[in-house]
């Protein structure tokens, strides 16, 4: 919840900077542009600052979960355990894809 609030709090303070620039342009100054941008960039881009802190949890979760499971998985099957969580972090790079 409290993640949630944060999100929200830095949406409505970005849509804020966003909309007071927006007042202080000038038309000519556009240079082509047109308000249709200032709305994208206010409906549909900051709406990833609104879901951030929801996922920002995970960089610290992923790897203690990574540390846990192999710790169990070496209780039931020994050495494999490394070699099999070695290949999923050598994976890892292509999956960001």
């Amino acid at each position: 919840m409290a993640a949630l609030h944060v999100g929200m709090r830095v949406r409505v303070a970005c849509c804020s900077l966003i909309y007071r620039k927006v007042l202080r342009l000038r038309l000519t100054s556009l240079g082509g542009k047109t308000v249709g941008n200032a709305i994208n960039l206010m409906s549909n881009d900051v709406m990833r600052f609104d879901m951030a802190p929801l996922f920002l949890h995970y960089l610290w979760i992923a790897p203690l979960q990574g540390v846990l499971i192999c710790y169990f998985i070496y209780l039931e099957m020994g050495i494999a355990s490394f070699y099999g969580m070695l290949a999923v972090i050598v994976i890892m790079p292509l999956q960001s894809r």
